[in-house]
């Protein structure tokens, strides 16, 4: 990698980016090692969807930096943004073959749990429809996949979201269209909490209902202030910003607390701001803490970030994400093996199951990166050079 600065190139793949997102899908299968093993370490359900939230927000951070910073670049030089066409094509290749496979693989553990092949379930995934019906929430075979329809979302809204900025600034000095980018990120902020108060406003189940929650609020307006931040980390790196190590401390200590006590909130009094507030909290801890990363610039942790073990990470990630909620399913059921002699709900069940889980799924993963993953990334490289 070049420079010293790995946030000067946001298009490109960087190691802070491939660390982060290793630490997000872990939080992401520990949640889910909890969920499945039925883990109550504070006496309520989903005591560690904390965990979840986290990671979920950081790969939306990551999308906002990877993917906005050359429509920054070619914003703030007066230059034709990437081609529309190439981008959708790159991004088809990169993220749904192995979404496909993953639902068929949700698919084939509800076959073997419950004898009945869901054929509604993949359909409805298939066209993302989980974004946006109950039918396709309400079901277990593959928890994390509700992410997926933000995620094509975005995609969707990027190029024509940069074109419209484009077009105001593009007769504005470099200093206007900084000032008009930035102006544009917090008014999505804005309007992303504004629309969360007024969904949970007309759909108050939404507060218990996580299915419902998925879909009402947690949809890409929702969530859009996780893509905004991550694009403003992008706009720092095209402008130079270098990251300084204090206030990225300062920064990711402030996110962290606030984190933390946002999802401690159990006051009914103030339960509605708690997850009003949530994603934007996670979404800022996650962009502060990759801030930080980027600002250490030692030989030992460029190393660390460039070692073997990153590298597989990060060639697996998308695999492990897609298909752990089903492996995990399949060995925390009661018609798969039993886990040892610790009971359900055991901290020792649940480390077992994890360990199990954890072997199979990237074992899994690796099959999928080597004979479907890798194959369609050759595709996607042969593509016009965008990210």
């Amino acid at each position: 990698m070049s420079g010293p600065n790995q946030l000067e190139h946001p298009a490109h793949h960087f190691a802070q980016a491939d660390a982060l997102r290793a630490l997000a899908i872990s939080f992401v299968v520990i949640n889910h090692v909890a969920l499945l093993g039925d883990l109550h370490l504070f006496g309520h359900v989903q005591n560690l969807a904390f965990l979840g939230r986290w990671g979920v927000n950081c790969f939306f951070v990551l999308s906002g930096v990877l993917l906005a910073g050359p429509y920054i670049a070619a914003i703030l030089r007066g230059n034709q943004a990437p081609s529309t066409t190439s981008f959708y094509l790159k991004r088809f290749l990169r993220i749904y073959p192995l979404y496909a496979v993953g639902i068929f693989i949700g698919a084939i553990v509800e076959l073997l749990l419950r004898g009945d092949f869901p054929f509604a379930y993949v359909a409805g995934h298939l066209v993302f429809a989980q974004g946006f019906s109950l039918a396709f929430q309400d079901d277990p075979i593959n928890i994390p996949l509700w992410t997926m329809t933000i995620d094509a979302e975005f995609y969707l809204a990027l190029p024509a979201i940069a074109a419209g900025v484009a077009w105001v600034v593009r007769r504005a000095s470099q200093r206007r269209k900084v000032a008009v980018i930035v102006g544009a990120l917090l008014v999505i902020g804005i309007v992303s909490i504004a629309y969360r108060y007024l969904a949970f406003a007309l759909f108050p189940a939404a507060l218990e209902s996580f299915a419902l929650l998925a879909i009402a609020v947690r949809n890409v307006v929702g969530m859009a202030s996780a893509f905004a931040f991550g694009t403003l980390l992008a706009l720092m790196a095209q402008l130079g910003m270098r990251p300084r190590l204090r206030v990225g401390i300062l920064a990711s200590l402030i996110g962290l607390i606030a984190f933390v006590g946002i999802v401690s909130v159990k006051s009914s009094g103030y339960e509605l701001h708690a997850k009003v507030w949530a994603d934007f909290v996670a979404a800022f801890s996650t962009a502060a803490f990759l801030y930080t990363l980027s600002a250490i610039r030692t030989p030992r942790f460029a190393a660390l970030f460039d070692s073997k073990a990153i590298t597989v990470a990060a060639a697996l990630a998308y695999g492990v994400y897609l298909v752990h909620a089903p492996i995990l399913r399949f060995f925390s059921s009661e018609f798969a093996i039993r886990l040892g002699t610790a009971p359900r709900g055991s901290v020792g069940y649940c480390v077992l199951l994890g360990i199990v889980g954890a072997v199979a799924t990237i074992a899994l993963a690796f099959v999928l990166h080597r004979y479907v993953e890798e194959p369609f990334l050759k595709m996607k490289s042969r593509v016009s050079n965008v990210p």
